[in-house]
């Protein structure tokens, strides 16, 4: 029989304020099969070798791939083994991007760390978009079908943390000897703190990530062909490409960032009046957009955003029948019906004979 002991501390970085300070993994074998050993030998070499980059989401990847190969020669206890290792190394590479984007954050952990946590796998070959959109289209949907993509990666990223936390918690209450290793202290705390951060980003995401929050886009829209969009908040602040704008001055924002933006896009709730819209076009027009792009939503999950091109120049709509104490959605429903007369015509699929 193997006799093995596995300090989990070994190779952790200073992020996790491991108590150790060198790598301290002892392993006495005395089988070389690994049928025999229940794969106890595989999974501690499968840890050496995560240990050597700890912070890397691929090398964690490739970890969790190897327990998943070695799951069927497990017994309960190693099988408990790799459920304490899967969740406690799963802490460093998440932690490692914590002062990344969302999105950065995203497209790092996506088809690497997550799929271990969440436990659900990523297809070879899988696109984190792709990866994404089938997570949020089944396992997810509760989690996803209330909000827009672009705060997908905040409410994703609470999500799974939430989870590792629970998971380092069981592990943690089922392992017999983790109370005497400090190292799993500072993880519980490590994962504590970021859950407690991502929590209240998600929250704050909640909240201006309604679709209802965008006008309805009609049949008839274009997709969105600019991410620089000014975000007229329901709460009075505006944000830039989802950024807060510094000082609050939007308006030489705009103008400053014209030199490499070449299409404006606004974004103002759908009972906002349209007088509103036409005071930001002239400011949009003195920055130097000659046109900008009022952007809507498909009033279906995924909730894509989409957009109507307008003239910077323009002052009234009157020529669509839409007064200035409209609400942006009666302008969004004309301007669908002026784009839809603008189409040619459907082609037939009769063929001559």
């Amino acid at each position: 029989m193997a006799s093995i002991r596995i300090l989990l501390c070994a190779g952790l970085v200073a992020a996790l304020a491991c108590a150790c300070e060198s790598k301290r993994i002892e392993l006495v074998a005395e089988t070389d099969d690994l049928a025999a050993d229940f794969g106890r030998t595989a999974l501690v070499n499968a840890i050496v070798e995560l240990s050597e980059q700890p912070q890397d989401a691929q090398a964690f990847a490739k970890f969790a791939n190897r327990v998943g190969e070695l799951h069927p020669l497990f017994n309960r206890d190693v099988a408990r083994q790799a459920e304490l290792r899967l969740s406690m190394l799963a802490v460093a590479p998440l932690r490692a991007g914590l002062d990344q984007s969302p999105e950065e954050q995203m497209q790092r952990f996506a088809t690497t760390v997550w799929p271990s946590v969440l436990r659900f796998p990523s297809l070879p070959g899988e696109s984190v978009e792709d990866y994404v959109l089938r997570l949020c289209s089944d396992p997810l949907a509760l989690t996803c079908n209330n909000v827009v993509p672009e705060v997908w990666p905040l409410i994703l990223n609470a999500r799974v943390w939430r989870t590792l936390k629970s998971q380092v918690d069981v592990a943690y209450d089922r392992c017999q000897w983790c109370a005497d290793d400090p190292s799993f202290a500072s993880i519980i705390d490590n994962t504590q703190s970021a859950h407690q951060r991502m929590e209240l980003s998600a929250q704050e995401a909640l909240e201006r990530g309604q679709p209802a929050a965008w006008a309805k886009a009609g049949r008839h829209a274009a997709p969105l062909s600019t991410d620089y969009v000014v975000d007229f908040g329901n709460d009075g602040l505006v944000r830039i490409a989802d950024q807060d704008v510094p000082g609050g001055n939007w308006r030489k924002a705009i103008a400053d960032a014209r030199a490499h933006e070449d299409l404006l896009g606004l974004h103002l709730r759908p009972e906002r009046m349209v007088r509103d819209l036409l005071e930001i076009l002239v400011d949009a027009k003195r920055a130097g957009y000659p046109r900008v792009a009022l952007v809507v939503r498909e009033n279906r999950f995924p909730y894509q955003a989409q957009e109507y091109q307008l003239d910077a120049s323009t002052r009234n709509f009157r020529h669509l029948g839409v007064q200035d104490s409209d609400s942006v959605q009666v302008l969004v429903q004309s301007l669908d019906f002026v784009a839809a007369k603008s189409l040619p015509p459907p082609v037939s699929d009769q063929r001559v004979p």
